[in-house]
């Protein structure tokens, strides 16, 4: 992205009131594990470093989407043991 990396975008992206639990997957062509440890420390929830591999991406995104729904359906279950 001209201007702006992916750590930079996902921090930006994560101090909108609105997107604090959006998934973020960073998608690059850098290899240097500091700039990973950048990404992840910004907020990314994933990292899939190159040579691109579109299973990783899918898979990522698979688990992303799991770990998002077990969340909703222990926060569907405290909220019934509440009430």
């Amino acid at each position: 992205m001209p201007g702006m990396d992916g750590a930079e975008f996902t921090r930006q992206f994560r101090a909108q009131p609105l997107c604090y639990d959006v998934p973020v997957i960073v998608v690059t062509i850098y290899e240097d594990r500091s700039y990973r440890y950048r990404a992840l420390e910004a907020g990314a929830t994933d990292f899939d470093p190159p040579p691109l591999n579109w299973s990783t991406v899918y898979f990522s995104d698979r688990r992303i989407k799991d770990g998002n729904e077990a969340t909703q359906t222990r926060r569907d279950s405290l909220q019934a043991t509440a009430s």
